[in-house]
């Protein structure tokens, strides 16, 4: 969805890889539009 693999992510999330300021971003604005769409 936000154009990183899965083995990406999973390598972000276990500390083996830096996540890019591109994807940190992408991912930012990813669940601040989720943030806003939300009826809470």
């Amino acid at each position: 969805m936000i154009g990183v693999s899965r083995q990406t992510l999973v390598a972000i999330e276990n500390n083996k890889r830096n996540m890019s300021w591109n994807t940190f971003l992408t991912c930012f604005w990813y669940f601040q539009k989720i943030q806003k769409q939300s009826c809470f």
